[in-house]
């Protein structure tokens, strides 16, 4: 393999490293009522629980979301308080599906932190119990990503609380090689090229 040949592997190789790790998260596999444990999907995660939502013996938006996605897990908001993903590598949150549980008129609030914890963005939604709705906030590159809840009027549903439920997240987590890890990789490139010349010519 010649030299050019080499390089344009190695490149390939660098570049892949920085494509990311996951796609869509459906909280499939998780257990009902457990918190999502941190790694799953390659992120952490707070206050954020899986539940199964064709069993839960409640109408709510938990099914809603569930029947919309047509999967059994969905995520939700346990005691209805703020939750959070992070991680230490910058993820996407472009979109999700999302429902309020009980309350109709639900606000949920995102706001999208950098590296250095760093507000770089925020969204509002007005969610309802029985309308599955598709959320495109488009973060980019963000290190923590907060949910907050509050409000709404209850639906008269058997339950209560500030609940949200969550599927279909589409938030790959973007693992980019460091700076330092790219010069050094370029001079070895160079170097190498450079060894390669001065051999042919001797």
């Amino acid at each position: 393999m010649s030299i050019r040949s080499r390089a344009a592997v190695a490149v390939l190789a660098l570049t892949l490293s920085a494509a990311p790790l996951s796609a869509q998260i459906t909280f499939e596999g998780l257990t009902s009522f457990d918190a999502v444990p941190n790694g799953y999907a390659g992120l952490n995660w707070d206050n954020l629980r899986s539940l199964d939502a064709p069993a839960f013996p409640s109408s709510s938006g938990y099914k809603t979301v569930g029947t919309a996605t047509a999967s059994s897990m969905v995520g939700y908001n346990a005691f209805g308080s703020p939750a959070e993903i992070t991680s230490t590598s910058a993820f996407n949150f472009t979109s999700a599906i999302v429902a309020a549980a009980w309350n109709n008129g639900l606000t949920l609030r995102l706001s999208a932190f950098d590296a250095s914890n760093v507000l770089v963005g925020n969204a509002s939604y007005t969610l309802d119990v029985f309308t599955a709705q598709t959320i495109t906030p488009n973060f980019v590159g963000i290190y923590r990503l907060r949910f907050v809840t509050s409000g709404g009027t209850n639906a008269g549903l058997g339950g209560s609380g500030t609940h949200f439920a969550i599927d279909n997240i589409n938030a790959p987590t973007q693992v980019v090689p460091e700076p330092g890890t790219v010069a050094l990789f370029a001079t070895g490139l160079v170097g190498l090229v450079a060894a390669r010349r001065r051999a042919a010519r001797a």
